[in-house]
């Protein structure tokens, strides 16, 4: 897979010294800052993207961006999960793939992001 914006192979976003096989230390593109999120459609599907901006995420979810924080139980790690702020307004379904994450219901398309990358 090669990075969206500088085409810089990403296979080396995820070289990192630490030994782990699942590493996510390294997340961004070291020429172009691109950095990985996951998107999660309502249907539970999941593909893994690269965005710059909030432009790029608010595309994806189709409306302004709502940041709520939760954590990841399978990495035991802070989460950043980007929603329609208006999603309840326009009765968008329930996203089920992220409930555990939060503790509160989340609806319509999500994009998971690190909170680090939100600086």
């Amino acid at each position: 897979m090669l990075c969206s914006m500088c085409q810089h192979g990403t296979d080396k976003w995820w070289e990192c010294k630490c030994g782990e096989s699942h590493c996510r230390h390294i997340r961004k593109c070291p020429q172009c800052d691109m950095k990985l999120g996951k998107f999660i459609e309502t249907d539970g599907s999941a593909t893994e993207i690269q965005w710059k901006d909030f432009e790029d995420i608010r595309k994806l979810i189709d409306g302004y961006v709502e940041i709520a924080y939760g954590k990841c139980l399978l990495h035991d790690e802070p989460v950043a999960i980007l929603c329609d702020e208006d999603g309840l307004a326009k009765r968008l379904p329930l996203n089920v793939a992220v409930l555990g994450f939060t503790g509160k219901d989340i609806v319509g398309d999500v994009v998971i992001v690190d909170p680090k990358d939100l600086d």
